[in-house]
């Protein structure tokens, strides 16, 4: 965890721990909910208290905000920072230094109801304007209830007024807003008439009375008393009184009435008499039980007169309460008797709610019964009856129209939200409540371009409802203007209903765009850049200020922006790179997190703030940036430029792609030594690369280069390139070429070729294979290397005109040269005076027989004859051969033989029959000579005559020569072969081998007297079955078998054979002519062989006739027939010994089928089936 986080986390539990004391140290009490009248004002009382010292006013800082959102101020004493809509019309009231805080809204608007909530900050000094302590009372904010009307005023007053005397009315209203005090105004009377008075009832609730006096006077009977009131901002309510004006008492209004009475009096009386006579009766009381009497004394003043009627009384029916449909009024309905006992029943013809019963006493001794219900009033016209039944069953029935007036409740108007999206449709309702259905009213607005449909309900009793719906699409011009609803009712009372447009404009027409690329990949730990660019379709506004935000479907959260604070987990993290007045919004995030991985990002470069828009039907989803973290490096790319040349100089890079230039990764290249050079490189937007370039001379042992890349989020990665470097090599050069060569002499000539790298050594083959030839490599420089091959040439008269190549065969290719051959035949040189004669010039000549040239094989040896003729009267002691141009290659004495021929030399024959004849063993390419035989006797020296004789050297030995054989022969036959071979060997003459084991076998050596021999092998075998072309093979190994050649003739081979096996040989010719793989003549079975049986038959190509094969067959049909013949005698004539005689005979059957060895004479021929050597006889037998 780094400083900042622990600083971080210190702090918030600090601002834990403390903020319960400062919560209760700081209180403020503001009024939570007042009414106020839309487009009037509002005071919104605040008072708050803190335990420090007098403050003055001038180091605090009082803000109004909305609840929800603290960044949205109502009031500020700045006026910038306050909300747009607000500006210019909040105020605070009094001085907070003596803890007032009250706000004045003035001009209010219907979507002004908040809730506001206050805040404090006190500032350090009056100076310092920075903040020390903050404190939101946000559980104490108020809340406005918008008036669309005001209030309608009260009016007190008496009922009636009297004429001649004063007539008191007052009329009061209440309102919120203490500085701006409603106007009372009446349509009568003077002003010195008028009195007002202005009060607070209760805190934030003001009310002002206007009291009228005047002297009533008779024509101000049943005139209207009208008082208006006017609110701040024009809107108006009236209230209005009839006044009943009582006149002055005069004679006519007491006789006329007087008058009437009597008169009326006269004739009731006259009925009444009429009844009393007929129903009338006097009762009086008697409580004295001892005198009870008719004439005791008569009580006609004291009696109690009851007058009985035959018809009930009607109720009386009273209605109070506000008559207006939709309202309750109480229906009382009353009825007097005399009977408390039996009290009559009282009925009403509306539903009874809440009704009640009473029954009373008066003081006239009759009785009052009255019934109470509550009303609800559902027309403007209903008649309420009540009736009552007397226990008599006499009843009557009374009635009372009752008229209500029509009520219209204020029009509203309802959406969807308090803000409209700019061409984005919603709902607008407007909603007219009457309580009469016959003032159905016609709803419109004042755009009338836009659709409307109207729908009208009953909700309840007496309460009826008109709903027009708008559907509205606001535009960017209508931000600001009013909304209004019309209504025009029936009876034609008129209402409107107006809201102020709040209108975000649409994303799409903001007036700038701008380009990201739509996903970048980071490596945690390291930086990355989004790359930005932004224009204006117009000219571009001056001073913008770039945010970056973190996508969100609901919020804005910032991620970089000068002006507030970001999240937390950008905090001090983002920057902006580029000049924005040149339109590069490019942002930089330092220290990426697996956190951020998939976080989508997007820029605001407007003026005006985020929150003035909407994206409603375009999100800016399809324009963010999505960062793809990773933690795990991916491999560098390694390449190289061209084939890495060994000794030559080459150039290996690595590069990485990455999204951080100001930390870029740091690449290493291992494996090879060389200087590095590295570069950057913008790819595309927010991409770069990284390239480290190595220029080394390559070496052999450069295999594998290695390149490391690690990021600063500690993340490594490594590559790995096979170099596969590659050796050159210069074209082979022959030196010491063969100019015009004599026969048999021996010529060495080199090949030479320059090469690198030591695991490309080549090889040096020349196209004469037989000859001798060496290779030596050696190191000349720094991974340069040389061939040297040398060959021991010897030419034959068939090389010339030829060509002599050597070829230097590397991994990756080969290279040759050749030198044409010029070979001469070898002339014998004129005689010359041999080294080895006598100083003196005295010496003896004898004549001898030596040839002048002869031929012999490298590697073999050559015996040179040689002979004089002898006389016996000069017996010679010593013979003694010698090099033409001097030193000894023979003599009886080692020690005077040159060292190069030492125990090589040796004198086949006797000097005293005159053989001189010489051998040389092992002989070698430069033995050429000429050789001179010389002899001695003493001190006497002997010169010979033709003695000198020069070797012409072969590379190769004669060939094989195989006496015919039949290009047809047939299995089984009987071949005779010879092969042949001339050599000047006679010492050690070849060996043959042949490729087929023989029946005999003869080896017979001839030889010219001029020293040529000829060996020959002759052999006798028997030509295997089976059909196809055979091999024959006769090879002659030369003495020390260094050196072997061989001849192979192909005959083919009809039939098959079947004769007697022989034990084979082991060559390895495969299948021969004398049978199968390591078999024997005659196609013999050898042990360890499996061999199937061959059927026997007439095969194709034999020419013999019937063969025993033909005969087992007739043999064993001949059995079979015998056997059914004597099964089918048998069983008729003796049953029981069939049962001996079938088994026997089919025993004996099978016995004979299956060994047919029984019969030799017939099976002679056929193969046995092997596991076990029969013995065989020899071939002499």
């Amino acid at each position: 965890m780094d400083k900042e986080r622990k600083m971080m986390i210190f702090c918030l539990l600090l601002a834990a721990i403390s903020s319960p004391v400062f919560t209760e140290e700081w209180k403020a009490t503001v009024v939570k909910q007042l009414d106020t009248v839309v487009s009037s004002c509002v005071v919104v009382p605040c008072s708050f208290s803190h335990p420090k010292e007098n403050l003055p006013t001038s180091r605090l800082r009082a803000i109004w905000h909305r609840s929800n959102k603290r960044d949205e101020r109502i009031y500020y004493e700045d006026n910038t920072m306050v909300l747009e809509n607000f500006r210019g019309r909040t105020r605070l009231l009094g001085h907070l230094g003596q803890g007032n805080c009250s706000l004045e809204i003035n001009g209010i608007k219907d979507h002004d109801n908040g809730p506001f909530c206050f805040r404090i900050e006190l500032a350090r000094t009056e100076k310092d304007t920075s903040t020390v302590d903050k404190f939101s009372f946000v559980e104490d904010c108020a809340e406005l209830k918008m008036l669309p009307d005001p209030p309608q005023p009260t009016l007190i007053h008496q009922k009636t007024a009297t004429q001649g005397l004063p007539f008191i009315v007052t009329c009061s209203v209440r309102h919120t807003c203490p500085t701006h005090v409603p106007e009372l105004t009446w349509n009568r009377g003077t002003p010195e008439g008028i009195t007002k008075n202005h009060r607070e009832i209760h805190p934030g609730n003001w009310e002002v009375q206007s009291i009228l006096t005047f002297i009533a006077e008779e024509k101000d009977d049943y005139n209207e008393i009208t008082c208006t009131s006017e609110f701040h901002g024009g809107k108006t309510s009236s209230k209005s009184l009839t006044l009943y004006v009582k006149r002055t008492q005069n004679y006519n209004h007491i006789i006329i009435p007087t008058v009437v009475g009597i008169s009326t009096a006269l004739i009731f009386a006259i009925f009444c008499i009429f009844m009393v006579k007929k129903y009338k009766q006097k009762i009086y009381p008697w409580v004295d039980p001892e005198n009870v009497g008719r004439s005791t004394y008569r009580f006609f003043d004291t009696t109690v007169t009851i007058e009985v009627s035959d018809r009930a009384q009607k109720p009386d029916i009273m209605i109070s309460g506000d008559m207006k449909v939709g309202r309750s009024v109480t229906v009382q309905c009353s009825v007097y008797h005399t009977c408390p006992t039996y009290p009559p029943t009282l009925s009403l013809n509306v539903k009874l709610q809440r009704h009640s019963l009473t029954h009373s006493s008066m003081s006239d001794g009759t009785h009052k019964t009255t019934l109470t219900t509550i009303l609800d009033i559902e027309k403007d016209h209903q008649t309420v009856e009540c009736s009552v039944r007397h226990t008599g069953s006499l009843s009557a029935t009374a009635s009372k129209t009752l008229n209500a007036e029509c009520s219209f409740s204020p029009l509203t108007i309802q959406s969807t939200s308090n803000e409209f999206l700019e061409g984005q449709a919603s709902k607008v309702t407007c909603t007219a409540l009457y309580t009469c259905p016959q003032h159905h009213p016609t709803i419109t607005w004042n755009y009338g371009s836009m659709p409307a449909s109207t729908s009208t309900n009953k909700r309840r009793n007496a309460s009826w409802s008109t709903v027009s719906t708008l559907t509205f699409t606001a535009s960017a011009s209508d931000h600001g203007r009013s909304l209004t609803c019309y209504a025009r009712f029936t009876g034609g009372q008129m209402q409107e209903k107006s809201i102020n447009l709040q209108v975000k404009r649409n994303m799409l027409s903001r007036g700038w765009s701008f380009t990201t690329p739509g996903t970048i990949t980071g490596m945690r730990g390291s930086c990355i850049v989004i790359p930005c660019k932004f224009t204006y379709s117009a000219s571009q506004p001056a001073g913008l200020q770039v945010i970056w935000y973190l996508y969100q479907s609901n919020e804005y959260p910032p991620v970089f922006d000068k002006g507030q604070t970001v999240i937390s987990k950008f905090l001090g993290i983002t920057s902006l790179i580029g000049p924005v007045e040149k339109g590069n919004c490019s942002l930089k995030i330092d220290r990426l997190e697996m956190s951020f991985n998939q976080d989508r990002f997007y820029p605001w470069v407007d003026v005006n703030p985020i929150t003035s828009y909407h994206t409603l039907g375009h999100t800016f989803y399809d324009k963010t940036s999505q960062i793809i973290v990773l933690d795990h490096a991916q491999e560098p790319l390694l390449n190289i430029i061209g084939i890495p040349v060994v000794g030559k100089q080459s150039r290996v890079s690595c590069n990485v792609q990455h999204t951080c230039i100001f930390r870029p990764p740091i690449l290493t290249l291992n494996g090879i030594q060389g200087e590095d050079t590295i570069i950057d490189t913008l790819v595309s937007d927010g991409i770069w690369k990284r390239t480290v370039e190595r220029i080394w001379i390559v070496q052999e042992e450069d295999q594998i280069v290695r390149c490391t890349v690690r990021y600063h989020g500690s993340q490594t990665a490594t590559s790995e390139l096979r170099l596969n470097v590659e050796c050159p090599y210069e074209e082979i050069e022959m030196t010491d070429r063969p100019g015009e060569e004599t026969e048999g002499v021996a010529k060495n000539v080199t090949c030479s070729v320059s090469y690198k790298c030591k695991q490309n050594t080549p090889t040096i083959e020349w196209n004469y294979k037989d000859m001798q030839s060496s290779l030596k490599t050696q190191k000349t420089s720094s991974n340069t290397y040389s061939a040297v091959s040398n060959l021991t040439f010897i030419g034959s008269l068939g090389d010339d005109g030829k060509s002599l190549t050597c070829t230097a065969q590397f991994i990756t290719g080969k290279t040759s040269d050749s030198a044409p051959l010029h070979i001469k035949k070898y002339e014998e040189p004129a005689e010359e005076k041999d080294s080895h004669e006598n100083e003196d010039g005295s010496f003896h000549v004898l004549a001898a027989d030596v040839p002048f040239r002869f031929s012999a094989l490298t590697q073999s040896c050559v015996v040179i004859p040689c002979s004089f003729k002898y006389q016996e009267d000069v017996p010679l002691s010593r013979g003694i051969w010698s090099k033409k141009i001097g030193g000894i290659i023979y003599h009886n004495g080692r020690s005077l033989v040159l060292d190069h021929f030492k125990d090589r030399t040796r004198l086949l024959g006797d000097l005293n029959e005159g053989d001189c004849t010489l051998e040389i063993d092992d002989i070698k390419p430069f033995d050429n000579g000429p050789f001179c035989f010389h002899a001695e006797r003493g001190n006497d020296k002997y010169r010979f005559n033709n003695s000198c004789v020069f070797i012409v050297m072969k590379a190769s030995p004669e060939k094989p020569v195989m006496t015919p054989v039949p290009a047809e022969v047939d299995a089984g036959s009987t071949i005779n072969v010879s092969c042949s071979v001339t050599h000047t060997c006679r010492s050690h003459p070849p060996v043959f081998s042949w490729s087929v084991p023989n029946l005999t076998s003869e080896v017979k050596h001839t030889w010219t007297p001029q020293g040529i021999s000829e060996t020959t092998s002759t052999i006798t075998f028997m030509a295997a079955g089976g059909d196809g072309v055979k091999n024959l093979t006769c090879t002659a190994t030369y003495w020390l078998e260094r050196q072997q050649t061989s001849t192979t003739v192909k005959p083919a081979v009809r039939g098959d054979h079947y004769g007697i096996d022989y034990p084979g040989d082991t060559t390895k010719t495969g299948r021969d002519l004398l049978g199968q793989k390591n078999g024997g003549p005659f196609g013999a079975d050898f042990p360890g062989e499996k061999r199937k049986n061959v059927l026997p038959g007439r095969m194709r190509g034999n020419r013999r006739g019937l063969t025993g094969a033909d005969f087992q067959v007739f043999f064993k049909f001949v059995l079979l027939l015998l056997f059914f013949v004597v099964s089918s005698v048998c069983f008729p004539v003796l049953i029981c010994a069939a049962y001996l005689c079938f088994p026997v005979l089919i025993c004996a059957a099978m016995l004979c089928v299956a060994n047919p060895c029984l019969f030799p004479a017939l099976f002679l021929n056929n193969t046995t089936t092997v596991n076990s050597k029969p013995r065989f006889p020899s071939p002499k037998e």
